[in-house]
């Protein structure tokens, strides 16, 4: 192989690696649960994720547990995934004290 021919090949771009997949479809869902795009209750469905983003279901599967440990949804086996509520309260007591620090 020629000198030339091995250096185009260690600058060919790589593929995101998987777990760069997750980390964007984290956020998009997000901003979206947040922005109330994704009302409290509503049912987000694994395979349809998938094919939106044009990825398998484990890249979704990581972004929904990621966004359960956040508190922003809720998943029940053989319910599916929901978007969770906000508790207003909860939330006004956490800006209260963060006003006092």
């Amino acid at each position: 192989m020629s000198k030339a021919a091995t250096e185009f090949r260690r600058e060919a771009p790589r593929a995101a690696p998987p777990r760069g997949q997750s980390i964007e479809i984290h956020r998009v869902l997000r901003d979206r649960i947040c922005r109330l795009q994704y009302r409290p209750g509503e049912l987000l469905v694994e395979t349809g994720l998938a094919a939106e983003f044009n990825v398998s279901r484990t890249p979704v599967r990581q972004a929904l547990q990621r966004l359960e440990y956040e508190g922003l949804v809720e998943t029940k086996n053989g319910v599916g995934t929901t978007v969770t509520g906000v508790d207003f309260q909860e939330f006004k007591d956490v800006y209260a004290f963060r006003l006092r620090a």
